[in-house]
């Protein structure tokens, strides 16, 4: 409890005295001082928003209880956030964390890593996917909200078949965890429920465009979301490669580096666009086709070039492997630690942002209190049915829990759907605390079951106990 009043009070000890200042106004040379004052307090107010760590709960939950917050000051008498979830300059902020976002987790996506499980992962995404959006779309919709447009009933179910990858992924790292073959399972169906979901969101996006459905135009929409996914994969890496050694012969600094991935990713998103598709199937495509073979030609950096000479000085053989096995890994992750700052400074100002378009006065009413309990339920049991597509074998409530939590790609899609029209300020709200529910709850359940499963053998314990018995405490710490 000490620890929630900790995060309040260092949430409002930061934001009212800038906010206080920024709605009054004022201009700079150039860019308003409000406008300066409230970017300052919505970085700042991120960092506080990872106070919720200490809660074994993800980053991104306090960056929209933070969002939360601020936005319904009005309902004690405070004003100074009103109007600033529609500032221009952090809106675009928060449009350019998206795209940022989708692109490290692109980045983050091994797919050969995914080889051993890919059939069971793919049975769990696919169940995971069309469990949800055909129960959020016949029957949660039709059944809380029957007087809105079946339009409106699927995207609802679109948003519902969203899987957070980071948010499980951090809880399975956290505990050491990764190894499992459970846990395989559910970061590769996350990988493939994410691609899915682009797909389903671009389908429903173009069916709120042309304001109807039709079997043929369905099937041109996923055709061309699986083109666009397929072409940018396959036809990527042959044009990033020649680029990159292009831009090398330029400058081969890690600026030159960053500014290829970062443009790569606006590109897509562009090309996305023109087609039709969401902008953020782009900038996910891009993560995907970006490794460390496009930039070879490029300064891999300060740390792995160190880590390069330690290796060429030492003589002992098992020392040597593991120095380039750890240059090599550095080297295939250089990129996305490059884009992680990007991603750290403008990523916050979406969460908040969304948090702060949250109404909770909608609440007062005990029935949209049912109907986010009711839609809770519904998003939590479709991916525990996922999880049984696991087979035999597998703890399958394990995976289905892990493949709970909406997280920041449910948010993605409800702001999409609101941009567009299809989700009113009533239901945007509903949608968001139901994506709050499932990533709050999980990461405790998730925590709770991986410790009840007993740990496997320190795979060192062989080959350190025989060489260094001095430290018979090594192989426990580790």
């Amino acid at each position: 409890m000490q620890r929630v009043f900790l995060f309040c009070g260092a949430a409002a000890c930061c934001a009212i005295p800038a906010l206080a200042f920024a709605s009054d106004g004022g201009s700079g040379h150039g860019m308003p001082t409000g406008t300066l004052m409230l970017i300052a307090a919505t970085l700042v107010l991120g960092r506080v928003g990872a106070l919720v760590e200490r809660i074994g709960q993800p980053a991104v939950l306090g960056e929209l209880l933070i969002g939360l917050f601020l936005g319904n000051l009005g309902l004690i008498g405070v004003h100074v956030f009103d109007g600033a979830s529609a500032n221009p300059t952090l809106d675009l902020l928060s449009q350019l964390g998206v795209l940022i976002l989708l692109l490290q987790v692109g980045l983050h996506c091994d797919t050969g890593d995914l080889k051993g499980v890919l059939w069971p992962s793919l049975r769990v995404a696919v169940v995971g996917v069309i469990a949800p959006l055909l129960i959020g779309w016949f029957i949660v919709g039709p059944l809380v909200f029957p007087a809105a447009s079946s339009i409106t009933h699927l995207f609802i179910g679109a948003v519902l078949t969203a899987t957070s990858v980071g948010i499980t992924a951090r809880v399975l790292k956290d505990l050491g965890r990764m190894d499992l073959r459970e846990s395989q399972i559910i970061l590769g169906a996350a990988v493939i429920d994410d691609v899915l979901g682009l797909v389903v969101l671009s389908v429903a996006s173009a069916i709120v465009t042309t304001g109807s459905v039709s079997f043929l135009g369905l099937a041109a929409t996923v055709g061309k979301a699986f083109a666009f996914l397929a072409g940018a994969m396959v036809l990527g890496p042959l044009i990033a490669r020649p680029v990159g050694r292009w831009f090398a012969r330029i400058n081969a600094g890690v600026g030159m580096k960053l500014a290829l991935a970062l443009g790569c990713a606006f590109v897509l998103a562009a090309l996305a666009a023109a087609v039709e598709l969401a902008p953020i199937v782009g900038a996910f495509a891009a993560g995907l086709i970006l490794d460390a073979s496009m930039f070879s030609q490029f300064d891999a950096g300060p740390i792995i070039g160190e880590v390069r000479d330690v290796e060429a000085k030492v003589q002992d053989p098992e020392a040597k492997r593991a120095l380039a096995g750890l240059a090599e890994k550095l080297t295939k992750r250089h990129v996305e630690d490059l884009v992680e700052p990007i991603g750290q400074f403008v990523a916050p100002f979406f969460f908040i942002l969304t948090g702060a378009r949250v109404d909770l006065s909608v609440l007062h009413n005990l029935r949209t209190v049912g109907i986010v309990a009711a839609i809770t339920i519904a998003a939590i049991a479709t991916k525990l049915v996922a999880g049984l597509a696991t087979g035999r074998g597998s703890r399958r409530f394990l995976v289905g829990v892990g493949m709970v939590p909406r997280g920041e790609v449910g948010i993605i899609f409800a702001n999409v759907g609101q941009s567009i029209g299809v989700l009113s300020h009533e239901l945007f709200t509903i949608v968001v605390l139901v994506i709050m529910a499932t990533t709050f709850v999980t990461p405790p359940v998730l925590g709770l079951l991986l410790r009840r499963i007993p740990s496997t053998p320190a795979v060192a314990t062989p080959s350190v106990a025989p060489s260094a018995p001095q430290t018979p405490t090594a192989p426990p710490t580790a």
